[in-house]
Parts: structure tokens; C-alpha cells; sequence
């Protein structure tokens, strides 16, 4: 497998068997695993979608669920915490749809969304109005290309 084959073309997901891992050059292992990482991003932000159309619907009803929380923690596998990242990312990217794609580029990451979503809550909370979208924007742009612990400081501040 050739680098210029890998940064041309998008990989499948099993294009690689794990058993031959060990055959690719260095280079081509950075690349297949860059290119990875690009599609997690774009599957993430495709299952984002998926978990606000099946909250619209109500869906995660019909199997007795109580809540999307529940459905994506009971019938879809996730842990608290990922369940808990994943729908309120989806739901900051239904207020502030630019956020979809800085989680797909990496500029802001799937955690420091939910902090900011957390953030938010609170702010309104504490101040009995709802924030606009330029200030939720803000603050999200403040969060960008930084770690979660960067993020966290950003917020506190």
C-alpha cells in the first residue's frame, strides 16, 4: 500500500486487517491511522445526527425506554459518561450547527462540547435567561484546539 494511495483515497474501515499492521512501512501506518481518526470524527458526527432524529421521534419509547439517555446508555452500549457527551454535543450542535463540523475536523472535541453545554446550563441558571447563540458561540470558540483540562480552565475562567 503506497502513501500516495492512502492520502488519495478514503480507506474502508477494514482496510487494514489488524494481523497485517505489522507489514505497513512507518509512514503508511501514520497515514492509515490519520486517516482512521478522520472517519471516527465523521462517524461520531453521523451518530450525533442519528440520536437527535431518534429523540425528535421519541423513538427510544417504543423500546421502553425511558429517555435518550437511557436508550443510548441500555440498548445502544455506551457508558454514562459517553452517552452523556454524545447527546449534549447533539444537542449544542441543534443551537449552534457550526459546531458539527469543528467535532469533525478536531478543532473541538466531543467532551469540551459537553462541558460547554454544562457551562451553559449553568450560566442560565444562575442568571435566569437564556444565553444567545453569539455568546454560546464565544465561549465554544474559546474551547477550540484545546485538551479537555485546557477546557475546563476556560470555562472556570
Amino acid at each position: 500500500m503506497s502513501s500516495k494511495h492512502l492520502s488519495e483515497n478514503r480507506l474502508p474501515l477494514n482496510a487494514v486487517c489488524p494481523k497485517r499492521l505489522k507489514d505497513l512501512s512507518d509512514s503508511d501506518l501514520h497515514l492509515t491511522t490519520k486517516d482512521l481518526v478522520r472517519q471516527e470524527r465523521e462517524l461520531v458526527t453521523k451518530v450525533l445526527h442519528h440520536l437527535a432524529e431518534i429523540e425528535r421521534r421519541r423513538l427510544f419509547s417504543a423500546y421502553r425506554c425511558s429517555s435518550l439517555f437511557d436508550y443510548a446508555t441500555r440498548l445502544l452500549g455506551y457508558s454514562e459518561s459517553q452517552a452523556h457527551r454524545r447527546i449534549s454535543a447533539m444537542r449544542i450542535i441543534r443551537e449552534v450547527p457550526e459546531v458539527e463540523k469543528k467535532l469533525e475536523n478536531g478543532t473541538l472535541t466531543l467532551t469540551n462540547v459537553a462541558e460547554a453545554r454544562k457551562f451553559f446550563r449553568h450560566e442560565e441558571k444562575l442568571l435566569n435567561t437564556r444565553l444567545s447563540k453569539s455568546e454560546k458561540v464565544q465561549v465554544l470558540a474559546r474551547l477550540e484546539n484545546k485538551s479537555t483540562r485546557e477546557g475546563g480552565r476556560t470555562l472556570l475562567a
